[in-house]
């Protein structure tokens, strides 16, 4: 009974600790998960102690480990990772090697053994896809091109964790006898992927239909737990990890139609879970350790930083991304991996004892810094990215950059419509402007759909749509309009400031994700700002009040004097003290309708 008293004291305090960080960082507008993690540090054994050994808590975080991957999964579907496969593949396989490179040379510059500084290699080259997927969902940026491929990448690195496990018995024989052993656990992985690729397509779907007819929520939510534990379960029996298994379950349903319902109900025990991960990553954390060694961190903080991005950025670039796309990605594959944990405690326990426990102490500050710099370093993605393209050489490092010049010298045309932004909005408002014959210009981020509309005959370009240079490029002095489907809110009314810079009398039309998109939309300079998520609930309030039998035109009154009112809040007062009675004044009250 005393044990049990004892998990759930470790736990509450565990929560309740997180909790508080969590204000606090969001208080001071930090990253909730820098929160979480000080949050960890304070509790652990190395400073208030309040938290005993913090089994209980890592044994529930590693269902953390479980959720956040399967949510961030859900997320991601396979044809999108088949899109980056060339850069996750070969990129993932070529950053996890140089990295290696790096980290022994280090190791070797500061007095290492080549044993001790090749496992320093191992541990810097893998990133933490927990860590990542939870500062995109903090960012609402997990269906950007860069996080699919960042992601990419990553799940390579998570495969090489096999390999380096495996290997680490032969680092102190210097023999070949666990070569057979490592084969055998990448074959065991390339076996599980492909039964993942089959079912996703074949069996869950089917099976999902099936759980959604019988009407019941409660099952819904329980078949998805358990393809994702059953998933995580048959990874790890593998040999493999529970985290790959999660995520690889949750692309499976990222497959059918039901994705989106399984992410309302994963997404409030991924972040409780997540909450609790981060906390028990913070209580390996020991300041003692910073204080005595913190030349020897920093030392390796920096060329961790300065290496891996450098790796990354030339890495995505040679695959042909876009660089803003390159320098996001490298930015958020700095943090090390919780899979660097465990070659760690391997490596420093018996019967290797690879690393002293002076260097076990040194690679696990480093690890945690790595982490809380994660969301920091997003942060100046950027920044960095607007002070890059002020250089033409680095504007021109991407051949898709390139391709746009060409292009531009060669179609120039005008009285166009430039499209921003080619997603699922984007592509409507292309293709009904096609329809009636108006021409476009699109920009996009995606490279594959942007070679598929060239191929189709229309005028595409690719990458950044408020960079001043693109929009020269796409004749932005003779256009007619814009109209922009950023799927984020700074991009959207960056753009915005950029095309008015540019183009002081073009009408500029924009999708608002946010009500407070409305206002800064408009004092950006658009004409018109869409909201997205208002036109759907007022489209059906419309369907609603219809299917009660209430008059048609009344409605259409009413659902025009709320848009008004909506977007003219001058106007408020005015339109809800009048009684939807009568129809509005057709010219003067839905000139905003379009």
């Amino acid at each position: 009974m005393q044990v049990d008293v004892t998990l759930l004291i470790d736990i509450i305090l565990a929560i309740l600790a997180g909790w508080l960080g969590g204000l606090v960082a969001r208080r001071i507008k930090l990253p909730l998960v820098v929160g979480y993690l000080m949050a960890g540090i304070l509790i652990g054994p190395h400073v208030f102690a309040a938290v005993g050994e913090g089994a209980h808590v890592r044994l529930l975080a590693s269902l953390g480990v479980v959720f956040l991957l399967f949510a961030q999964g859900v997320q991601i579907s396979l044809d999108d990772l088949l899109r980056v496969r060339k850069v996750g593949l070969y990129g993932g396989l070529a950053q996890v090697i140089l990295v290696i490179v790096i980290g022994y040379l280090l190791g070797i510059g500061i007095g290492w053994s080549p044993t001790a500084s090749l496992i320093l290699g191992f541990i810097l080259s893998v990133t933490s896809t927990t860590v990542l997927a939870k500062v995109l969902a903090e960012r609402e940026e997990a269906h950007t091109q860069y996080a699919r491929v960042a992601l990419a990448i990553s799940i390579t690195q998570d495969l090489s964790t096999l390999a380096m496990v495996a290997v680490l018995p032969a680092l102190g024989t210097l023999t070949l006898a666990v070569v057979p052993e490592m084969g055998w656990l990448l074959l065991k992985a390339g076996l599980f992927m492909t039964v993942v690729l089959v079912a996703a397509r074949t069996v869950v779907p089917p099976f999902l239909r099936r759980i959604a007819a019988t009407g019941s929520r409660e099952l819904f939510l329980i078949s998805a737990m358990v393809l994702c534990l059953v998933g995580a379960g048959s990874a790890e029996l593998l040999g493999l990890s529970l985290a790959l298994g999660a995520f690889l379950a949750g692309m499976m349903i990222a497959e059918s139609e039901f994705h989106s319902e399984t992410l309302s109900i994963v997404v409030p025990l991924r972040d409780v879970f997540g909450l609790l991960f981060f906390v028990s990553l913070g209580m390996f954390f020991d300041p003692a350790v910073l204080l005595q060694h913190w030349a020897t961190v920093a030392l390796i903080v920096l060329v961790l930083v300065v290496g891996k991005c450098l790796v990354v950025f030339g890495i995505v670039l040679w695959a042909g991304y876009h660089l803003r796309t390159a320098i996001m990605a490298s930015l958020g594959l700095v943090p090390i991996s919780e899979y660097s944990f465990i070659i760690a405690i391997l490596a420093a326990g018996v019967p290797f004892s690879y690393l002293s426990g002076v260097q076990y102490s040194i690679v696990i500050a480093v690890a945690i810094i790595s982490v809380i710099l994660a969301p920091v370093l997003m942060q100046l993605g950027n920044p960095l990215y607007r002070f890059a393209i002020r250089f033409r050489a680095l504007r021109r490092l991407t051949r898709a950059a390139r391709e746009n010049e060409e292009l531009a010298q060669a179609r120039a045309q005008t009285g166009h419509v430039l499209v921003c932004g080619h997603g699922r909005v984007g592509s409507l408002v292309a293709e009904a402007l096609r329809d009636f014959q108006v021409p476009v210009v699109i920009i996009d981020y995606d490279q594959h759909q942007v070679a598929q509309l060239r191929g189709e005959g229309i005028l595409a370009l690719y990458g950044d749509a408020s960079s001043p240079v693109l929009l020269q490029q796409s004749g932005v002095d003779d256009a007619a309009m814009a109209v922009i489907c950023l799927p984020d809110s700074r991009s959207m009314l960056l753009t915005l400031q950029r095309l008015r810079q540019v183009n002081a009398d073009m009408p500029l039309v924009a999708r608002g994700l946010t009500p407070a998109d409305l206002e800064c939309g408009y004092d950006a300079g658009a004409e018109e700002v869409v909201e997205a998520e208002f036109e759907c609930g007022l489209e059906l309030a419309r369907h609603t009040l219809l299917r009660l039998g209430k008059d048609e035109e009344l409605v259409q009154g009413y659902v025009d004097q709320v848009r008004l009112f909506r977007y003219r809040s001058d106007l408020l007062r005015e339109v809800r003290q009048t009684p939807p009675t009568s129809p509005p004044d057709t010219e003067k009250d839905q000139h905003r309708e379009g």
